[in-house]
């Protein structure tokens, strides 16, 4: 009986999975077809598909020619805004966009867009798993749409921002080691270098912990993956980092009359002390997961994020945001927990209320190039004082209990 029961109850849910996302791959086909947007997966497919049918470089000056041309017919006026569509990402972040780079442009980015809203929803799924909350049906469902139709998510998706891949290894990351899986969780580390800023954040953050705790087979899987993977990329491309710290300063060089430079040429004495207390927060919630259980270090991994994000805002002017969606996760999780009896109802306002002001500073054409950065950060400052304010339900009071690191896991 019960296994008439689950046949007839996945059946419809598995066909129902399967037309969402015919739907969402024959929508994002019409998009891609009409659209001719500067975006971040246009340079990296340009550098993949002409790595893969030329055998070029994808630090070739012809291959962002080509990645201009497909935008502006010609060769891009950097001065004007224009992208000059550089591959400014390392070259084992071809691992990633190989497979998409042997198909044409417009199959190739609609495909792409398809996956990140996938794994949108998984990594609401696995914030909400590893928060150790269990919402209710309709609420989790809610939280599912959220981190696909708010504003991070829907521009991500547009962008095709490798930022949901790096946020689904780091979170993925988090569950394998939660589960004992070390040699897993090492990898899936290793895998969220491919964001190029947060990535690293994520890594060392996560190789802190693991030699605190001792899980020695979790920091020898993500340095031992990460330097194979290095190490094949230097046979495969050799001298690809002198070429890639090339693109880097060429992006520098046109950056300061571009409307998407990068914003540390513009740096002042505000942005530096800003960067330095990023850095000190950074270290002390690595100190407060130091040689304890997974709950801290989930904690510590969403704070991690938050940091890391803010900081790409500081950088490059523009951030995806994505990486934000565990700390809201974690935060929505304690707000239900204070509530008890109206903890569902509050949560469902607070996820409105966040969804809608995250549209809010995009609503006019100006608004978000002008103030970017300004109504940015106040985001990312409320997201971090939100998982301060969280931080005794995440971690159930361990310290208060006096309990072990380990007990602290199971509490």
């Amino acid at each position: 009986m019960n296994r008439r029961r689950f046949g007839w109850t996945t059946i419809p849910l598995t066909l129902l999975l399967l037309a969402v996302l015919v739907g969402l791959g024959a929508a994002n086909a019409r998009f891609s077809q009409t659209a001719r947007d500067a975006n971040e997966f246009l340079p990296r497919w340009e550098g993949a598909h002409a790595w893969l049918t030329d055998g070029m470089s994808p630090y070739d000056p012809r291959v962002s020619l080509s990645a201009q041309r497909r935008l502006y017919g010609r060769a891009a006026i950097p001065g004007q805004g224009e992208d000059p569509s550089l591959f400014t990402y390392p070259f084992p972040a071809m691992l990633l966009y190989a497979p998409w780079g042997a198909l044409d442009y417009e199959p190739a980015r609609a495909g792409w867009m398809t996956m990140l809203e996938v794994l949108l929803v998984v990594a609401a799924l696995l914030a909400v798993r590893l928060a150790g909350w269990r919402p209710p049906s309709l609420l989790l469902a809610a939280l599912m749409a959220f981190g696909v139709a708010w504003s991070p998510g829907i521009r991500s998706i547009v962008s095709g921002h490798v930022a949901v891949l790096a946020l689904v290894f780091s979170l993925a990351a988090a569950a394998s080691l939660e589960r004992g899986g070390d040699v897993a969780g090492g990898i899936l580390l290793a895998l969220a270098l491919a964001d190029p800023i947060v990535g690293p954040i994520v890594f060392l953050v996560g190789l802190a912990w693991a030699g605190s705790t001792k899980r020695w087979w979790a920091m020898v899987a993500a340095l031992g993956s990460a330097g194979v993977l290095s190490a094949v990329s230097l046979v495969v491309l050799p001298g690809w980092p002198l070429a890639w710290l090339q693109h880097i300063a060429a992006g520098m060089a046109v950056s300061r009359g571009a409307v998407t430079g990068l914003m540390i040429l513009r740096w002042g004495w505000g942005q530096g002390i800003l960067v330095s207390l990023l850095g000190l927060a950074l270290l002390w919630s690595v100190l407060q997961s130091w040689g304890k259980g997974t709950r801290w270090f989930v904690w510590t991994l969403s704070f991690a994020l938050v940091l890391g994000d803010w900081f790409t805002l500081l950088v490059i002017g523009a951030s995806p945001g994505v990486d934000l969606l565990p700390a809201i996760v974690l935060i929505l999780a304690g707000l239900g927990e204070r509530m008890r009896m109206y903890g569902a109802w509050a949560v469902a306002g607070a996820l409105a209320a966040i969804g809608i002001a995250s549209w809010i500073p995009y609503l006019s054409a100006q608004a978000a190039p002008a103030g970017g950065i300004l109504v940015g950060s106040v985001g990312h400052a409320l997201t971090m004082f939100g998982l301060l304010w969280v931080r005794w339900w995440v971690t159930r009071g361990a310290e208060i209990r006096d309990l072990s690191p380990g007990e602290a896991d199971v509490v």
